[in-house]
């Protein structure tokens, strides 16, 4: 069976739920639905394991009797059960528990398809989604939202930037501001934290704004993956398929001790929130103001491997493009990706801000008015601008040959990667080629 019509078996055949007169709940499901469910993670682990061993000691059994059979084609049913199970007998103990524990499982597995059945029946029969950007390339890309993009463009020249400030009894936010566009226009970033005195609140800021620029950026832009591939920008996610994005080239497997870390630097990441603010001015003369609360994310709803939120957290559901209210329509960035090579997740985690900004200025050059940029393949960027981008600014500060050094380096990397082809230092200028 191909994969096409396997979908058209899932399509054509949908999981049913019936009531007979008494009210009991019964399930129709194909093996095809069972994995899809499986695949999209939408079934308590244990429960899935629990049905493979059933079907495995069902697929046992009747073989036995089948054996049994051709030894003894004149034996009554009953007789090959008899003689397969050898029966009767007093069942030991652990036979006993055994029994005991798969009814209860068995049971489980029946409430949990009566609590959950709207979400599996939808994962199966509803139409396949549209993909999320039509300018991007499905194979080797993947889409970030423009809108916010452009904002996450300037985090670099934010964090430089920002205060803390106490606003509470040991709470404290990193905030800062940058006036655009002639000042028509002013984007404000701030980060929540908590610390017992302004000089604790300092240093943790510190690592804040150095985790925002390289870890935290990179598992920003890997939900961005996940959601292209989803299709979708609402999506509950098993925490490891996030760290796999993150980390592509790994061959080694997860600890759980990788895998809680890694859940609390995105649950903190959803503190992380832009505020675009200003004018829009109408052809009158008259102007309109107007603000948007733009999060990078948001994450809630984690629940561990049995599907309760009891241990250690399994899956999340995160929301991306949660922005308030939404812009207008007018707003011709609103919903259009800023496509990202699919590579950059394979940079380390303090390369993915350079490469993110590159990417991003070639897709803002290319959807500009200036058909000459459009043409022209290659930018020159002050080496100053790229220092900022690169999160070198503090190096730069320091030791400007090393910061300089540490910046061709982080272009090389990028070339590997093929996020730009080629680049070459012109006086107080890098030419990249893309």
């Amino acid at each position: 069976m191909t994969a096409n019509d396997e979908e058209k078996t899932i399509s054509s055949q949908p999981p049913e739920l019936k009531k007979d007169a008494r009210g009991n709940v019964q399930f129709s499901f194909s093996s095809q639905h069972m994995e899809r469910w499986n695949e999209l993670g939408l079934i308590p682990k244990h429960l899935v394991d629990n049905l493979h061993n059933e079907a495995a000691r069902l697929n046992d059994v009747s073989k036995k009797l089948k054996e049994a059979k051709e030894k003894n084609p004149d034996m009554s049913t009953e007789g090959l059960i008899n003689q397969v199970f050898d029966l009767p007998r007093v069942l030991t103990p652990e036979e006993s528990e055994q029994l005991l524990n798969e009814g209860r499982l068995q049971g489980e597995f029946h409430n949990f398809l009566i609590q959950n059945w709207e979400q599996l029946e939808q994962a199966v029969t509803e139409p396949p989604l549209a993909p999320l950007f039509k300018n991007v390339d499905p194979v080797n890309e993947f889409g970030v939202v423009r809108f916010i993009a452009d904002q996450m463009n300037h985090l670099p020249d934010l964090l430089a930037n920002a205060r803390v400030e106490r606003v509470g009894k040991n709470e404290y936010v990193i905030i800062a501001r940058k006036n655009l566009q002639d000042e028509l226009k002013t984007l404000t970033f701030n980060h929540p934290m908590t610390a017992q005195s302004q000089e604790s609140a300092e240093i943790i800021a510190e690592s804040i704004k150095e985790k925002l620029l390289g870890l935290r950026t990179k598992m920003w832009l890997a939900c961005w993956l996940y959601a292209n591939e989803i299709k979708k920008i609402q999506f509950s996610v098993p925490i490891i398929d996030l760290m796999k994005a993150c980390y592509p080239e790994r061959k080694s497997q997860f600890s759980a001790k990788e895998k809680e870390k890694f859940y609390e630097e995105l649950r903190l990441l959803r503190l992380a929130e832009f505020t675009l603010s200003g004018k829009y001015l109408r052809k009158n003369g008259k102007s309109t103001d107007y603000k948007y609360n733009i999060p990078l994310l948001r994450v809630s709803g984690a629940i561990g491997e049995d599907g309760t939120t009891n241990g250690p957290p399994h899956k999340v559901l995160i929301e991306l493009c949660a922005i308030t209210p939404l812009p207008p329509q007018k707003e011709k960035m609103r919903f259009v990706a800023a496509p990202m090579k699919k590579k950059t997740l394979e940079l380390i985690d303090h390369d993915c801000g350079l490469a993110f900004f590159l990417q991003l200025r070639k897709n803002q050059l290319s959807s500009g008015d200036d058909e000459k940029l459009k043409a022209v393949p290659f930018h020159d960027f002050a080496i100053e601008q790229l220092i900022s981008e690169a999160s070198l600014t503090g190096t730069f500060s320091s030791n400007p040959r090393v910061a300089r050094q540490r910046l061709l380096e982080k272009l090389s990397r990028a070339k590997e990667k093929k996020i730009v082809s080629n680049f070459s230092r012109i006086e107080n200028f890098i030419r990249v080629w893309w």
